[in-house]
């Protein structure tokens, strides 16, 4: 879009650029682990077995994190060459910058959803409802893609492919929720599978 002289040519171009990149990456690695999630058996094909599959999950997942989480403290550090009180007051949710706002919430639950995965040791029944929550981070994720006035409003390509990609990862999570739903469903009704095997 840009000529990397404008893109990369002083401190803060460069950690503008650096910012929009981990937030395209970290996105669309995000996106990715969710249709991973869904366990489609042509993935499983792919990674030749289940463990595989989760094994790429937690590799992804972890890489998405941190590259989200670099996204915005890129964007606050460029700021510093203004002042501090700049910086500090692009990590403060705003109501009139309510996209950036949405950023905003959507880390903040995905950095909590991390301290109870990796320091609070809860059961696993418990931990799995609570990474449920993951997808509410990366619904608000989602939306903060598509209405962030940045290189994603700017491009058609580059807005199509995010939301394509994020479209996708949200019809595999609902395609997983059914197919749970279902198994919880026979799994509690087990004259009904019977029937069903009749």
């Amino acid at each position: 879009m840009l000529p990397l002289g404008e893109r990369f040519g002083n401190s803060f171009q460069i950690l503008t650029s650096l910012g929009r990149l981990t937030a395209i990456l970290g996105f669309s690695l995000m996106a990715t682990n969710i249709i991973l999630a869904a366990r489609f058996k042509w993935v499983e094909k792919l990674l030749k077995n289940l463990g595989q599959v989760y094994i790429k999950h937690h590799l992804i997942g972890s890489t998405a994190f941190i590259l989200l989480l670099f996204h915005p403290l890129f964007l606050a550090i460029r700021l510093l060459s203004i002042s501090v009180h700049s910086a500090a007051l692009f990590l403060i949710p705003s109501l009139e910058l309510w996209p950036q706002t949405l950023g905003t919430i959507s880390l903040a639950i995905m950095i909590a959803l991390m301290i109870i995965t990796f320091y609070l040791g809860w059961r696993y029944q418990t931990w799995k409802f609570s990474h449920r929550f993951m997808t509410l981070a990366f619904v608000i994720g989602f939306f903060h893609v598509a209405f962030i006035s940045s290189d994603v409003s700017q491009s058609f390509a580059l807005r199509a492919y995010l939301l394509t990609l994020g479209g996708l990862a949200l019809i595999s999570y609902a395609y997983k929720l059914l197919v749970e739903l279902n198994q919880e469903s026979v799994y509690n009704n087990p004259n009904q599978n019977n029937q069903n095997q009749l």
